[in-house]
């Protein structure tokens, strides 16, 4: 039988037909589904490249984060389901993400309903953000949400024990689509006083992403835009993205489903960046993709340097510049009339 005829033959069955009986979840035995999918997450490596499943149950068990046996299975399609012998070892999996193996992005999601895995998104992951150069009168919890979504859906925002959230960033987290441009900044106007700010946005814990289109998952010389150029536009083009994007995670000992282990809010340099986990010290069970610092070779947009080792952005008008240039950028206009807050101008140069 031909292939043509194997087709059509298979289209003319239904199962339909033949399934009559039904089986019921009640009682005890939706009791018992409900507890043992409590305990598993689906994952999925967006990569084109098959993914071995002793390796990526390596990656969880030697983690450090999980204490007891992981069972580890694949589903097809780079798609596993993980079942811990703890709820508690499965938060802290949650909490200590992004991760990512061999480079390529880890999406994982607590399993629901009936657990079906076909039907689950892994187009988002929840990210800690840290937004920059907010007004004083901006940073609090309502303002901070408001904010935030425009980047992304907000699980969480970073208060000091009020519903306030006073310091040097408004840090959030967000559920990131990582298959979207990441977003620069936002762009917040006092409509009362005539006033506007482009606040930037700092991503901790960042994986790989591309400096030409701003997507993670690629380096810009496989980016199907950069490629698409001439050579002399490649060697003659602007990178809208750059390094200074990625942070380390803040230090944070407050303990949710969210929070993750972190050791500094300072940005890290190229020359950080390359030394990491060259220096002898602790490594991180969950490293970083930081091979986005050999991207760009414009020393204007390096990180300045301090005498004591660590940096600071430059975010001064050099920066408001360059990205006041680009109004193709995704600097959402805040709508915040009830606040106070008026329309951006159409203009961006206008600020």
């Amino acid at each position: 039988m031909d292939a043509q005829a194997l087709i059509k033959l298979c289209k003319s069955l239904s199962i339909d037909e033949d399934v009559k009986d039904t089986v019921t979840l009640d009682g005890d035995l939706h009791k018992n589904g409900e507890n043992m999918i409590s305990f598993c997450l689906a994952g999925r490596v967006l990569t084109t490249n098959e993914v071995n499943r002793k390796a990526f149950k390596n990656m969880v068990q030697q983690s450090s984060r999980v204490l007891r046996e992981v069972i580890v299975e694949s589903m097809g399609n780079n798609t596993f389901i993980f079942k811990f012998s703890s709820e508690a070892d499965k938060r802290r999996i949650l909490s200590t993400g992004p991760w990512h193996l061999n480079k390529a992005p880890v999406v994982l999601t607590e399993v629901t309903g009936l657990g079906e895995i076909t039907k689950h998104d892994f187009s988002q992951s929840p990210f800690w953000i840290q937004i920059h150069s907010v007004p004083l009168m901006c940073m609090n919890n309502e303002m901070a949400r408001i904010i935030g979504s425009k980047v992304g859906k907000v699980l969480e925002v970073d208060l000091n024990g009020t519903s306030e959230c006073l310091g040097k960033f408004l840090r959030i987290i967000i559920m990131l689509g990582i298959t979207k441009p990441l977003k620069k900044g936002v762009r917040v106007k006092l409509q009362v006083a005539n006033i506007s700010a482009v606040l930037p946005i700092f991503y901790e814990k960042l994986l790989e992403f591309c400096i030409i289109c701003g997507c993670m998952g690629h380096l810009f010389r496989e980016c199907a835009e950069y490629n698409a150029m001439q050579p002399l536009e490649q060697g003659s083009c602007e990178f809208p993205y750059k390094e200074w994007m990625q942070v380390k995670a803040v230090v944070d000992k407050t303990k949710n489903k969210y929070r993750g282990r972190g050791e500094s809010s300072k940005v890290k340099s190229p020359d950080e960046v390359q030394d990491q986990g060259n220096n002898g010290g602790e490594s991180d069970p969950n490293p970083i993709s930081q091979s986005v610092q050999d991207q760009t070779h414009d020393p204007a947009q390096k990180a300045k340097e301090k005498q004591d080792g660590t940096v600071e952005v430059e975010w001064s008008e050099r920066y408001r510049q360059q990205l006041l240039n680009n109004p193709a950028d995704s600097h959402e206009n805040l709508q915040l009339e009830r606040l106070g807050f008026g329309e951006a101008p159409n203009d961006p140069r206008s600020l």
